[in-house]
């Protein structure tokens, strides 16, 4: 099991310097808590029926575009078996300066590989 986050979904389209589609999508490993570019999880091909197609055709470009891959991109395999709970949760960013027993329960506070704090509201 895993968790697939969405970075800079608020962020400009690409080719104007704020949004990167190679640091937008990343899924979290629930077993071990390994975290990597959900990238390396997509499908190298969609099953052959009318839905995966038209799926292909109307919505797959506009995601790539962006550089957003959602739970029906990914590779069934990489998950043993097909991808059947899909729950979504959106966060904004806001400032850590508020004290954390002054904010909202909803705040959550995580750390990026750099060191960095990052507050989010869900």
């Amino acid at each position: 099991a895993a968790i697939l986050y969405h970075t800079q979904e608020l962020q400009q389209t690409p080719g104007t310097g704020t949004l990167d589609p190679a640091a937008r999508n990343w899924l979290q490993w629930i077993d071990d808590g390994r975290v990597e570019d959900a990238a390396v999880s997509l499908r190298s091909r969609y099953p052959s029926s009318a839905a995966w197609e038209h799926f292909a055709f109307s919505r797959l470009p506009r995601l790539q575009a962006r550089g957003t891959i959602l739970p029906e991109m990914l590779d069934p395999a990489l998950f043993n078996g097909p991808i059947t709970a899909i729950r979504q949760q959106v966060f904004t960013r806001v400032s850590c300066a508020v004290p954390e027993r002054s904010a909202p329960r909803r705040r959550i506070s995580v750390r990026l590989p750099t060191g960095e704090p990052v507050c989010l509201l869900l």
